[in-house]
């Protein structure tokens, strides 16, 4: 279950991230009105690479052997 959250997380940023690429590839200069559109993505992939870190943090704990 957890493996397929991080998998569609994963797939979200990769395909966000492509898509900011794109942009700077093709236009040579943005609107305001665009660099808001990617002032909202950039936030949107920071708060999934938050979410994916909390994933793998919690995965690592439960897999850590507890010391006595």
């Amino acid at each position: 279950m957890t493996a397929d959250r991080t998998s569609a997380i994963e797939g979200e940023l990769n395909h966000l991230i492509d898509l900011q690429l794109q942009v700077f590839r093709v236009q040579p200069s943005l609107s305001p009105e665009y660099l808001f559109v990617l002032q909202l993505r950039s936030r949107k992939i920071h708060e999934l690479f938050g979410k994916l870190d909390r994933i793998k943090r919690a995965r690592a704990r439960v897999k850590l052997p507890m010391a006595c």
